[in-house]
């Protein structure tokens, strides 16, 4: 994927592609970004979550700690075969703005390499293609094409060496803003 066909996120870069908007999340109590949710349009959102990762197969523990926690909210999850390997199809209960108690239907989609591990949590009346329907899957083949830098680090002011964080990288591989240009 060269420079003008990406989004530079610092620890992700995004296809450009048919996207309404991008939204840089941060980690509760931070001011830097950790996720971005990509929305397609009104009926398809995704976002997205990279993580360091120091052994190969770490998606599977990731998988089954997200689908603990949406059962242990009241939700349910279950993992299914998809296009990129094994999906989880959950239901989380959710609060609508005016209060009203609802089930939200999520699909998440995982994509491993060394060193890190994406999670895609992918919402919207399109976030399951329809059986039996035109096949396309936008989430997955959107998904497919962000890579995930996870030596990026957000530079610091702080000269100290707690500045640099540990050794062995953990947690979320950080984002920026995207550069203008």
């Amino acid at each position: 994927m060269g420079d003008h066909d990406s989004i530079d996120l610092g620890g992700m870069r995004l296809p450009r592609g048919p996207v309404a908007e991008l939204r840089l999340e941060r980690a509760h109590g931070s001011s830097d970004p950790v996720a971005v949710t990509v929305i397609r349009d009104d009926r398809l959102a995704v976002q997205l979550q990279a993580f360091h990762a120091s052994t190969a197969g770490e998606a599977a523990d990731a998988r089954a700690r997200f689908a603990r926690n949406v059962r242990h909210r009241g939700g349910t999850a279950e993992e299914r075969p998809g296009p990129g390997g094994t999906e989880l199809i959950c239901v989380v209960p959710s609060v609508r703005p005016d209060g009203t108690p609802v089930d939200t239907p999520i699909r998440v989609l995982w994509k491993e390499a060394p060193g890190w591990l994406l999670r895609a949590v992918v919402s919207g009346p399109d976030q399951d293609p329809a059986p039996g329907g035109d096949g396309e899957d936008w989430a997955h083949a959107y998904v497919e094409h962000v890579v995930v830098d996870p030596s990026f680090r957000l530079p610091r002011l702080d000269p100290s060496p707690a500045a640099f964080g540990p050794p062995r990288p953990v947690g979320p591989i950080p984002l920026r803003h995207p550069a203008t240009g």
